[in-house]
């Protein structure tokens, strides 16, 4: 895909969408919409949130669905030839006062900023856990050639489909204990 064909799908996913959208090249951000990019890490000083993520850079042409320490939600999509995409930050749920408290017990040596960074996150875009699956798709469709593109039987494994049940559970048990028992009970 060409540069400025990249650039007009990114336009479109995030004129659309309304969640943020970077392009990269190698490790470096070539375009993002917003142009100006805030995510927790910048805000920290950490640099590009890319660098801090656990994406695997060998998988090529499948979304991956990636969280920050900081819960921000982000989907990865390497193109191969040194070149990916990256949609987010945005939430899955509501960051509720709760879970904010608890975050911050959490990561509080790391935080020097905390205002600027609790109100970050309390405006950050929450999107239901379908529409981020449903991001992921149309990532693949704007950016994947139609012939590397993965068949729906490989997108939608039965592995996928028990990460996500887990991540929905923890999602909206955060603030209770949790135990790997519990977490596998709600995905069975």
């Amino acid at each position: 895909m060409d540069s400025r064909t990249m650039m007009e799908n990114a336009q479109l996913f995030y004129y659309a969408c309304r969640v943020p959208i970077a392009v990269y090249n190698g490790m470096e951000c070539v375009l993002s919409l917003p142009e100006e990019r805030r995510t927790a890490s910048f805000l920290l000083g950490n640099g590009d949130p890319l660098r801090g993520l656990d994406a695997d850079r060998q998988q090529l042409y499948i979304s991956q669905h990636l969280r920050s320490p900081w819960r921000e939600q982000f989907i990865y999509l390497n193109l191969g030839e040194d070149r990916a995409v990256m949609a987010g930050p945005f939430l899955l749920g509501r960051m509720d006062e709760t879970r904010m408290r608890r975050l911050f017990s959490l990561l509080s040596p790391m935080v020097s900023r905390r205002g600027s960074l609790k109100r970050y996150l309390s405006d950050l875009i929450e999107l239901p856990g379908e529409t981020g699956m449903y991001l992921g798709k149309l990532l693949c469709r704007l950016f994947i050639p139609q012939k590397n593109a993965p068949s729906e039987e490989s997108e939608q494994s039965d592995l996928s489909m028990v990460v996500r049940g887990a991540l929905r559970y923890i999602d909206e048990h955060i603030t209770e204990p949790l135990t790997a028992k519990a977490i596998a009970d709600s995905v069975n």
